[in-house]
C-alpha cells in the first residue's frame, strides 16, 4: 500500500507498507504518531534522519497472516480471518484491488465462524474449499461442507492442506482456476502451516 499521513504540521507523503487494508494504514499512522512523540525532543537535524528511519521501518513491516502476500504470480494472500466481522476487511481489500473473483481456501474449526466467513465471500468466490490444520486442539470435519450446503454455499471439504491447495489452484482438475487469485483465510494454526508450505514453494 501507498498512503499519506499528516501528524500535526508533519507531512509524510507516499509511505509504503507491504500489506493491505485501510485498518493497517490507520494502525501505521497511530504508530507513527507515537514514534514522533517519542522523538519530539531530538534536535531538528537528527529528527530529519529519524523520519527517514521511520519511513524505512514502515516499508519493512511484516506481520505473518495479516493480509500477507505469499505470491504475486499467481496472486496468493493469507489472512488470519476467523469470523464474518474480520472478513469485511478482506472484502474491502479485494474490492480496492479490483478483484471481482477469487478462489478461497478456508481453514476455520467447526466450533468457530467458518460458515460466516464462507457466506461473506460467497458472491466473490469462484471456488470455496474448506480445509483443516494438523493442530490436535482444533476440530475440522466434513460437517462444514454439509452446513455450507444447507446455507446454499457450494463448497468442498478437503482436510489435507497441501491437497486442498493443489485442488483449488487447479493443478488436479481445472487449470483455468489456477489463473484466479487464491485467498487463504483461517485460524492461526492454519496460518503457520501455510507459512511453512510457502517456504517449501507450494505457491
Amino acid at each position: 500500500m501507498e498512503f499519506d499521513v499528516r501528524v500535526g504540521t508533519e507531512w509524510f507523503p507516499k509511505l509504503h507498507l507491504p500489506m493491505f487494508g485501510t485498518h493497517q494504514a490507520k494502525n501505521a499512522a497511530l504508530s507513527l504518531c507515537a514514534a514522533l512523540d517519542i522523538l519530539k525532543d531530538i534536535e531538528r537535524e537528527k529528527r530529519r534522519d529519524s523520519k527517514e528511519k521511520l519511513r524505512f521501518a514502515l516499508n519493512q513491516v511484516k506481520i505473518p497472516g495479516r493480509m500477507e502476500i505469499l505470491s504475486e504470480q499467481p496472486f496468493v494472500m493469507l489472512d488470519a480471518c476467523i469470523n464474518a466481522a474480520s472478513c469485511r476487511y478482506v472484502r474491502e481489500t479485494l474490492q480496492n484491488l479490483n478483484m471481482k473473483k477469487a478462489n478461497f481456501l478456508i481453514g476455520i474449526p467447526d466450533d468457530k465462524d467458518f460458515l460466516g466467513v464462507a457466506k461473506s465471500v460467497q458472491d466473490m468466490a469462484e471456488k470455496i474449499i474448506l480445509t483443516g490444520s494438523k493442530n490436535p486442539h482444533y476440530v475440522f470435519t466434513k460437517k462444514q461442507e454439509e452446513e455450507a450446503e444447507k446455507a446454499g454455499i457450494k463448497a468442498r471439504f478437503i482436510p489435507d492442506l497441501r491437497e486442498a491447495v493443489l485442488e483449488i489452484q487447479g493443478n488436479i482438475r481445472n487449470e483455468i482456476d489456477a489463473e484466479l487469485p487464491l485467498i487463504i483465510l483461517g485460524t492461526t494454526s492454519l496460518v503457520s502451516e501455510v507459512e511453512l508450505e510457502a517456504k517449501h514453494h507450494l505457491f
